[in-house]
């Protein structure tokens, strides 16, 4: 604020006092140079953090200084400015070019992070496809084994053979039906105490059931492999 006079009175305007006012606060100073045309300005540190780029690397350290500061101007090729003591004072064509320069580096800056980004997204996923094929094989193997384990078995069986299991017909249900019964199956082969030439006693429709899953078990492996 700028007091009129010293003692704030109403309708009373001390010349000297004002002028001494805004002879201090720099305020003729800054009138003088936007008459002379140089409405824009910035301290060293507020230019650097915002065109460093244009001369130096982001990632380099440099000295807040006026030498610094030039060496950008001169760069852009600048002639009509004013440097000072800690700002410097430039003409609106020359805040025109300062900014075109940084919206062109900003939209650099963003093409490169869209490209990197597509990239890890790409490379994540490859990933997760890797790991689902992985588990998928090593469950499909399991299911082999399983029902490689429960043929061996059922071939072993009085008048059951390979080509009988293979003319069994195949319902929608069974593959879903097949991995609870080969569980059953070899959870009771645990328990049992026979030996391996005795035969499991069975049911006709246990035994049916068995004959099934071993014909799905084989379908499986022939699709898979």
């Amino acid at each position: 604020c700028i007091k009129p006079n010293h003692g704030k009175v109403a309708n009373q305007f001390d010349e000297e006092l004002v002028q001494e006012q805004l002879r201090y606060n720099g305020i003729l100073e800054i009138s003088h140079i936007r008459n002379q045309g140089w409405p824009v300005r910035f301290t060293f540190e507020e230019f650097l953090k915002r065109y460093k780029f244009i001369s130096y690397p982001q990632s380099s350290p440099v000295r807040i200084n006026e030498v610094t500061c030039e060496t950008i101007l001169k760069q852009l090729k600048f002639n009509d400015y004013v440097i000072g003591k800690s700002k410097i004072f430039l003409k609106l064509q020359h805040f025109e070019v300062l900014n075109q320069r940084y919206e062109q580096y900003i939209k650099k800056i963003i093409i490169c992070q869209k490209i990197i980004k597509g990239f890890l997204t790409r490379q994540k996923i490859l990933r997760k496809a890797k790991y689902n094929a992985t588990e998928r094989h090593s469950f499909m193997s399991e299911v082999n084994y399983s029902g490689k384990k429960i043929m061996d078995k059922l071939v072993a069986l009085p008048n059951v053979s390979a080509k009988s299991i293979q003319q069994i017909p195949l319902n929608p249900d069974d593959s879903k039906r097949s991995g609870h019964y080969a569980k059953k199956r070899l959870k009771s082969n645990k328990k049992s105490t026979s030996t391996a030439d005795e035969s499991i006693p069975m049911d006709e429709h246990e035994h049916t059931e068995m004959l099934r899953i071993a014909k799905v078990s084989r379908h499986q492996s022939e699709v898979f492999d």
